[in-house]
């Protein structure tokens, strides 16, 4: 297999690509060309300004990973089947983050963005399939997301919510060194979860707005000013981890 470089590129049947641009440089992926009926898994991490022409034209990807400045827009319209999209912007990108242009999307299942942007966050509100939401320091809380969503992270510096964000199907629910929220009053009348885990939460006061199921899988940790976990009460068999929050007992290994 003629290919630029066979240590950073591997193609299993030409259907999965990962590109690392320290072997590969990712602003050139003229190679690509010949797989673009046949490529369903794109993953490119690189420094140097993305060849988001070629991108554009591959149109069976239906997962995409991309962590790489650009000057031209990520087409969504041109990739019909694409279920599920990453894209990490770098403070290093500057005036280069990758812009993603959302009109005529398909239909995601899934989505991280590491920011999420105004423009974000407005098109995630006119989807109407998503199952699993990541955002990363966004611009704002949707005002809405689809009720097919059933795992939801939050990372960062997360806005106060300015309405109520039900989600009917939510099961999962993540927070990573986050800030801006006291509590989940503006998730009440979401789903029960089967899952939540904090890793580091500022100013997180309480988990009011929250409903467990029995048996759910809770961990606290890194909460200074929890103070308020009155939700977990009388939840059975609740599997309760507490680490790092100096109001609350320490429980669990």
């Amino acid at each position: 297999m003629a290919q630029k470089g066979p240590l950073a590129l591997r193609l299993w049947k030409f259907k999965t690509a990962y590109i690392e641009g320290s072997e590969t440089p990712v602003d050139d992926l003229g190679f690509l060309a010949r797989h673009r009926e046949t490529l369903r898994h794109l993953h490119v991490h690189g420094d140097q300004l993305l060849d988001v022409g070629q991108v554009n034209q591959l149109t069976a990807l239906e997962t995409a990973t991309i962590d790489a400045p650009a000057t031209r827009p990520l087409e969504l319209r041109r990739l019909r089947r694409l279920s599920s999209l990453v894209v990490v912007r770098d403070e290093e990108d500057r005036g280069n983050a990758l812009v993603i242009d959302w009109t005529g999307a398909p239909q995601l299942l899934s989505v991280e963005l590491d920011p999420a942007t105004a423009d974000d966050i407005a098109a995630l509100e006119a989807q109407t399939a998503l199952e699993e939401v990541d955002l990363s320091n966004p611009a704002r809380l949707p005002d809405t997301l689809p009720g097919s969503v059933y795992s939801l992270s939050l990372e960062g510096v997360i806005p106060a919510p300015t309405r109520p964000l039900a989600l009917p199907a939510l099961e999962e629910l993540d927070l990573l060194d986050v800030s801006g929220l006291r509590d989940f009053t503006f998730l009440a009348g979401s789903g029960a979860l089967s899952r939540l885990e904090v890793f580091g939460a500022i100013g997180l006061v309480s988990l009011a707005g929250l409903r467990f199921e029995p048996g759910a899988h809770v961990y606290l940790g890194g909460c200074p000013d929890l103070v308020d976990i009155s939700a977990l009460d009388g939840v059975p068999q609740i599997d309760l981890e507490i680490r790092d929050c100096p109001h609350l007992p320490q429980v669990g290994q």
